[in-house]
């Protein structure tokens, strides 16, 4: 009979989000909120409203780690459906120590993932001690109004 092929999705975990939590959520369509970019699942994702109320960029995404981590740098990936409605190009990257003071790590742009939309790793220049993270989204591929994410991860080794 027929045979079916699919694109191999791989995800390296550094460590345990167990203790993570979403502090300062963004917008999101019902049913695809914050928490689903940390479950560890890329098959769910976070999505900010598509209907309704939808609000332009930046979209912004809080984690409290539960811990001061050493971090190398972060990871994102994009949603694995095959759209890319709400992948983000470009992003800030910022790291704090108690959730109010805040120092931008990285400041760039994804740039090949309109034709690769794959797990991305970024590092950073050097590293960076927090327990605080938060990625904000200022563009993305097709110039949409909102934000898509599977996943958000830390680097640390």
């Amino acid at each position: 009979e027929g045979t079916q092929s699919s694109e191999v999705i791989s995800v390296n975990y550094d460590i345990c989000g167990d203790k993570w939590k979403v502090v300062a959520p963004g917008d999101a369509q019902k049913g695809f909120d914050e928490n689903l970019a940390i479950d560890g699942d890329p098959k769910t994702m976070w999505h900010t409203p598509w209907e309704g109320k939808i609000t332009n960029h930046p979209h912004q995404l809080t984690i409290d780690l539960g811990e001061t981590i050493g971090l190398r740098g972060f990871s994102y990936l994009p949603r694995t459906d095959g759209n890319l409605s709400g992948v983000c190009q470009t992003y800030n990257f910022e790291v704090s120590s108690d959730g109010k003071t805040w120092i931008s790590a990285k400041q760039g742009e994804f740039s090949n993932i309109r034709n690769n939309p794959v797990f991305q790793e970024v590092f950073f220049e050097k590293i960076q001690s927090a327990r605080f993270i938060r990625f904000t989204s200022l563009s993305t591929v097709k110039k949409d109004a909102y934000l898509s994410m599977a996943e958000i991860g830390i680097i640390t080794h």
